[in-house]
């Protein structure tokens, strides 16, 4: 009967072991297709960036969605990486920067993270948060730096030097273009052209035309080398308009419009024409000049560039009041102004005296010089009260809508008040919700940890009563040694279910409860026990991890310390790579005796729960036993 017993559990054991090589393996194979998934996916965004945005985004968007599914932090900061930098191309730069520091809380430990700070730098200055983005240029750099990323810490000194070029600091800005020049030509990387053009955009803005004749030049030769039509389109605009030479500068600036329409670059085409519109105001060309800016204005107008709206309403005002049309004048001045304050409506104060005001003053100086009546003061005086009423209308209007904003603010902060409010009413009920469960949960694992201690001391009572009936000693000593694997097993679920933490084990205390009191069953041989390292391990891990090592410390315990004056069995544990744990159960007795005096039963029994933990088991005896078991944490 206990022979039956014994096929019947080993048949079962083995059975559980196929089904469990075969789950994990289809798991892998599973894990694998998803992550071939995820690249090609990545690859997909990365290849329509540029061609088209709205796909990349949707590439992206569904590569962060497999990221989340395998929980790879790696991934998900390349996810977030990605869909950060075709929202800041796409102009959204408010989702790119939400997006970038999603990749960054991810992304500190990877090969990404210096690419994070650096598209989060560029993100911050295109929305002029100059100092964070100053920042996060400054962590890019250092990260390059030590990783030894010549090209890359190039580019960050170009992108420093255009940071402070912004903030109006020049010779900052001067400094880093040539930093990065210095880096690219010391450490024989490929030149982009870029670093020059900045330091030509400098030389230019400081009136040094010469000088920025040469940088251009300089960067247009990269531009050719490269043969990136879109910089050399730019090298050719940015030459044409800096050059004395009005045939030169016609010529490039010709060059630079065909190549940027042939390219379809129509942000870029409106500066061509912009250029080409001054340039022929210089040759006093008022009607090509005229002709071109009015181009510029109605293509801005469509594309909504303010900027190439603004400069050019303000040409064509010039032009109009040079002209002597004052109406054309004011209202290209008007609009001009009007586009101003959309572009810079960062800036406190706008100037008081516009044009249309100048050209109000001047039709009241031809009314005053036709009044040559008596009452000449008392139109004045009229006009001034007319004056101060509007001014008086207008403040009231001012503090009616100061008002009605201050109300409607408190309005909305009550509103989002209670808002909150409820929502961390709704949040604390939830939380006294999962807290009543989770009580119970433990209760209830508790008491199974319990029963299953009761029915295993069940077990033993009817195996004893069934020893007491056994004649032969060979199945008697059987009898006993499962008896005793029943004990072990009975105060294992009684150790676990004292633990105050049900869910995670602290090993070291968990396997010192158990070695402690199976070698209390051998006094007589006086046997020290010592336990170094610690970890944290799941409830059926501490399960598994305690029947295998009751069963060495009992086979220790009974067979190894024949004339061994001194008995010792110690345990180390360590965990490389954060989650590979490895333990070492040693002891100084007579070698490895479960297969000449013990029976096989034991080792069987060890290797079984070492499957159960895909953990790799290995036994060598020099001077003493040791076993070396390697497993992987559930984390």
């Amino acid at each position: 009967m206990i022979r039956n017993l014994h096929r019947a559990s080993l048949r079962i054991t083995v059975f559980l072991s196929f089904w469990m090589l075969f789950h994990s393996v289809n798991a892998k194979e599973t894990t694998s297709e998803i992550i071939k998934e995820y690249e090609a996916l990545i690859d997909s965004s990365k290849f329509y960036l540029k061609i088209n945005p709205d796909l990349s985004l949707t590439f992206a968007i569904n590569a962060l969605e497999i990221s989340r599914r395998l929980q790879d932090e790696k991934k998900l900061a390349e996810s977030y990486l990605q869909i950060g930098i075709v929202y800041r191309l796409n102009g959204n730069l408010s989702k790119s920067e939400f997006h970038l520091n999603k990749a960054l809380s991810f992304g500190k430990n990877f090969d990404s993270y210096p690419q994070i700070l650096k598209e989060l730098g560029i993100t911050l200055k295109q929305q002029s948060k100059y100092d964070d983005a100053l920042n996060y240029y400054l962590k890019a750099l250092e990260a390059y730096q030590s990783k030894k990323q010549f090209s890359e810490i190039a580019t960050i000194h170009n992108n420093i030097g255009r940071l402070y070029f912004a903030m109006g600091d020049d010779l900052k800005a001067l400094d880093y273009y040539r930093k990065s020049v210095t880096t690219q030509q010391k450490h024989h990387t490929d030149p982009s052209g870029v670093a020059l053009h900045n330091i030509g955009a400098i030389m230019e803005k400081m009136n040094q035309l010469d000088s920025a004749e040469y940088y251009y030049k300089k960067a247009l030769q990269y531009y050719k080398k490269l043969n990136d039509q879109i910089l050399i389109a730019y090298g050719y605009a940015s030459l044409g308009n800096i050059l004395k030479n009005e045939d030169s500068a016609q010529f490039y600036l010709k060059k630079s419009y065909d190549l940027r329409k042939s390219l379809k670059l129509e942000t870029d085409i409106l500066e061509s024409l912009f250029y080409l519109g001054k340039l022929k105001w210089k040759q006093k060309k008022m009607t090509e000049s005229e002709a071109l800016f009015a181009e510029v204005y109605d293509l801005s107008i469509k594309k909504n560039n303010h900027q190439y709206a603004y400069e050019s309403a303000n040409h064509l005002a010039e032009i109009y009041r040079s002209q002597k049309d004052f109406a054309q004048a004011y209202f290209y001045k008007k609009n001009a102004s009007s586009w101003k304050d959309s572009l810079y409506h960062q800036e406190k104060k706008v100037k008081e005296l516009g044009f249309d005001y100048r050209l109000k003053q001047i039709q009241q100086e031809e009314e005053l010089q036709q009044l040559n009546t008596l009452n000449q003061n008392q139109q004045l005086q009229i006009k001034a009260s007319e004056i101060q009423l509007e001014k008086e209308q207008q403040l009231k209007i001012f503090w009616i809508i100061t008002i009605l904003f201050i109300l409607s603010l408190l309005v909305l902060l009550l509103y989002f008040s209670y808002r909150q409010k409820k929502k961390n009413n709704d949040l604390l009920l939830q939380k006294q919700i999962i807290e009543q469960k989770s009580k119970e949960n433990e209760i209830l694992i508790r008491e199974v940890h319990h029963r299953v201690k009761n029915n295993l001391h069940s077990v033993m009572s009817l195996l004893r009563l069934e020893k007491r009936k056994l004649k032969d000693p060979s199945a008697d000593k059987l009898v006993e040694n499962m008896e005793n694997r029943i004990m072990n097993i009975s105060f294992i679920h009684e150790t676990l279910y004292n633990q105050q933490n049900l869910t995670s084990v602290t090993l070291k205390n968990y396997l010192e409860m158990i070695g402690l009191k199976i070698i209390g069953f051998y006094p007589e041989k006086n046997i020290s026990f010592a336990l170094k390292g610690d970890v944290t391990v799941d409830s059926d891990t501490a399960l598994y991890l305690g029947q295998l090592f009751s069963e060495l410390f009992t086979n220790s315990c009974k067979h190894a310390f024949q004339n061994i004056k001194s008995p010792e069995i110690t345990i180390n544990i360590s965990v490389e790579n954060k989650n590979n744990c490895l333990i070492l159960f040693s002891d100084n007795g007579i070698g490895n005796l479960q297969e000449s005096k013990t029976d096989s039963f034991g080792k069987k029994l060890i290797e079984s729960h070492g499957r159960k933990l895909n953990a790799e088991i290995t036994e060598y005896s020099k001077k003493g036993f040791h076993c070396h078991i390697q497993f992987k944490l559930n984390r």
